[in-house]
């Protein structure tokens, strides 16, 4: 496995491991990992409801830069 791709292998990991450790029981905000491994995004987002309120939010956000 070349550089690259072991780099987008950890971030994907713990991308989802932040994610799983963020989750609280009877919650209504859903958190996802998003990964365009093409062009080398990725990124962490919560939606849902917190009451009455809409919840949209980028928890975070990584590119990985290539020369």
């Amino acid at each position: 496995m070349d550089k690259l791709a072991r780099y987008r292998e950890i971030i994907r990991g713990e991308l989802h491991s932040y994610a799983d450790w963020l989750k609280q029981p009877d919650e209504k905000v859903r958190r996802e990992v998003v990964f365009d491994p093409l062009l080398d995004h990725f990124g962490l987002v919560e939606s849902g409801w917190q009451g009455r309120q809409r919840i949209h939010l980028v928890v975070f956000h990584l590119d990985i830069i290539r020369p």
